[in-house]
């Protein structure tokens, strides 16, 4: 996994999750108070429907106490209650309904101590019915909780509700009762309600409902407030109670928290993407510039130091771009100091070398030199004799340096690269290095083994490398193999691969570590220069060699050279 995702893993969560705990927090907080405003908004309605029946129960029990008052000075009232007069008779009958004019009720009654109606307002024919439940009951209900009280009353095209009140006064040593009302009704309850989202409802017990809604529909009802009024009817003697109830219609509150959450997840979704991007922005931020600086240092090798490795940061990718820099400018001027310390070895050593070997291919040209010398001067005429008997001597030492010559001329090769076939100069090898004692040199070959290559620098390393093999062999059945392989590597380059497997006696870990080095040697009388020639070679050809091997188990020499690729691939 790369640094780049690892941040986005790590800063992603960090900051997307306390974002969504708190879009939800927020989400929740607001779905609260809308709820508790609703639930405001019913006991506030609830609060509004009982101060209102109860100042209108107010407002009919004063207009009723100033009638009582009226009635008490009105001598034509007593004349025709008290003292049954003809003509005043009348006037108590009509009474009730020319109070109700002045007055703005909407029923009013007169009854005497026994239940008697005297007068009625809203429906004059009821003069001398007796309704004594009605005002039994209507007067049996406490003072104190007569606030507000709910009647069906009589009218010619049928009944109605109203809220009503009762008082009295004494005349004649009788007592009389007066009650009054306002109708309760639908448009009474349709002006209290401030929104269609809300509804009041009057249930009675007969099971007639008002409400303050126009149409009657179903709704689903989130919030409800009920509160029971003392309901009277002269249907029936038993106790009863009208229900008012104050709803909220739910739909309303759910299609504003559908939108809430809908506006949460726009926002919820464009923050993801805001979030989102800047986390993906920081993380190419940071690794960005790693990854830069991590390209130039893997382009630095020991042959190539002058990668420009140059960031405007004052962080701490900066400080180790720079260090890296500075490490890049030590690693140069070591490696130049390397190279020279080692142009001088090498060069110092290869002269030595060269001293020695032509000193040793100069002595016995000198001894002949030298002999012929002392012929000449004792015996001139047997010098022809000597020359034929010294003559191989000089064959010799001359054949000696110029294999010499032809030796060191092998450290720096012309090249002239062209396609060359591995496999068919494998087998050639194979025929000509074959030692007469020797097992066959066994060869495992892949179909294509085509490489580009200098044939006379090829044909050296690979003699060079097989003739090492022969001569590890120390057992009669040890063997050589020698195998290739076509493949692509890691950065899709086609490649050949030439292993040369032996049964030898193997290499030592510091064999291993020194065997491509200049005049190295395991073997006697070896000059120590064949294996470090190839190194070099296959340098010069793009390639690379590598050995593995273990003592008493043999070794492997790998070579890999680019292969040719046609055209046609």
């Amino acid at each position: 996994m790369t640094f780049r995702n690892r941040l986005l893993f790590v800063l992603l969560p960090a900051v997307f999750v306390p974002l969504v705990v708190l879009v939800l927090i927020i989400r929740q907080e607001v779905t609260d108070r809308l709820t508790a405003q609703f639930e405001a908004q019913v006991d506030a309605l609830e609060q509004t429907l009982h101060d209102d029946l109860t100042a209108q129960s107010v407002t009919i029990s004063n207009v009723l106490s100033q009638l009582t008052s009226a009635i008490v000075d009105d001598n034509r009232f007593r004349r025709g209650v008290v003292d049954g007069a003809p003509g005043a008779r009348r006037y108590v009958i009509d009474y009730a309904e020319n109070a109700m004019r002045l007055t703005g009720l909407a029923m009013l009654q007169i009854h005497d101590q026994d239940g008697r109606i005297l007068s009625s307002g809203h429906f004059r024919n009821e003069f001398d019915r007796q309704d004594e439940v009605f005002l039994q009951r209507l007067v049996a209900i406490p003072d104190d909780t007569r606030g507000i009280v709910l009647a069906s009353v009589r009218l010619p095209a049928g009944a109605f509700t109203a809220l009503v009140q009762v008082d009295s006064f004494q005349m004649g040593g009788k007592r009389f009762f007066l009650v009054g009302g306002q109708p309760m009704d639908e448009p009474f309850l349709r002006r209290l309600v401030p929104t269609d989202a809300m509804q009041i409802a009057l249930r009675l017990p007969s099971g007639m409902r008002y409400t303050s809604s126009e149409k009657e529909h179903n709704r689903a009802v989130a919030w409800q407030r009920d509160f029971l009024v003392p309901f009277i009817t002269d249907q029936s003697d038993s106790e009863a109670s009208a229900t008012f109830s104050i709803e909220h219609d739910e739909a309303i509150l759910r299609a504003l928290l559908a939108q809430v959450n809908q506006w949460f997840f726009i926002l919820g979704g464009v923050v993801l993407v805001l979030v989102g991007s800047g986390v993906m922005w920081a993380s190419g931020y940071v690794s960005r510039p790693l990854a830069e600086l991590a390209a130039k240092t893997e382009r630095l090798d020991v042959g190539r130091l002058d990668v420009a490795i140059h960031m405007e940061r004052e962080d701490e990718v900066g400080v180790l771009a720079d260090a890296v820099k500075k490490l890049s400018r030590r690693l140069r001027s070591s490696v130049h100091r390397l190279k020279e310390a080692e142009r001088r070895a090498t060069t110092g050593e290869l002269a030595r070398q060269v001293n020695h070997d032509i000193k040793n291919g100069l002595i016995p040209i000198r001894n002949v030199l030298r002999h012929f010398k002392q012929v000449a001067d004792a015996s001139p005429t047997d010098l022809p004799d000597v020359f034929h008997q010294r003559e191989r001597t000089l064959d010799a030492s001359m054949g000696y340096l110029e294999d010499l010559a032809a030796n060191y001329a092998q450290l720096s090769p012309r090249m002239q690269v062209q396609t060359c076939d591995v496999n068919a100069m494998l087998r050639q090898l194979a025929k000509d290095l074959q030692r007469p004692s020797g097992a066959p040199i066994r060869t495992q070959l892949a179909s294509d083994a085509t490489v580009l290559a200098d044939p006379v620098a090829l044909r050296r390393i690979l003699e060079n490398v097989i003739n090492n093999a022969l001569d590890s062999l120390t057992q009669p059945r040890a063997q050589v193999s020698v195998e290739t392989h076509r493949f692509v590597d890691e950065y899709e380059q086609a490649l050949v691969r030439i292993d040369i497997i032996d049964q030898g006696k193997g290499l030592c870990e510091e064999e291993q570590a020194h065997i491509f080095d200049d005049f190295y040697t395991t073997k006697s009388g070896g000059t120590g220069l064949g294996l470090s020639i190839v190194r070099r070679l296959l340098m010069d050809l793009g390639g690379t060699i590598r050995v593995e091997s273990k003592i008493g188990q043999g070794s492997r020499f790998t070579i890999e050279l680019p292969a040719h690729t046609s055209s046609k691939q």
